[in-house]
């Protein structure tokens, strides 16, 4: 808890947004969403992410980052870290 007060005092001091997404980046997260879609659909879209179970929640998780940073990869290629 001490971590989450931390950010709200940030948050309402104003010291906390996040910095806006650049091109690249929103398009890396537009790029995420067939995978996030498809990975849905195959645990079933009828479930509430709160019945999703620990290994499910970490799949999606994967699923996510490394369509993310594949993506950023792809049209960035010389761009460091990616």
């Amino acid at each position: 808890m001490r971590c989450q007060d931390i950010h709200l005092r940030r948050l309402k001091a104003g010291g906390g947004v996040v910095i806006d997404p650049t091109h690249n980046e929103k398009a890396a997260m537009e790029a995420v969403l067939p995978h996030l879609g498809e990975y849905v659909a195959a645990i079933g879209m009828d479930r509430p992410l709160s019945a999703y179970s620990r290994k499910e929640v970490l799949q999606l998780v994967d699923v996510v980052l490394t369509a993310y940073f594949d993506n950023l990869r792809e049209i960035t290629p010389d761009d460091v870290p990616f």
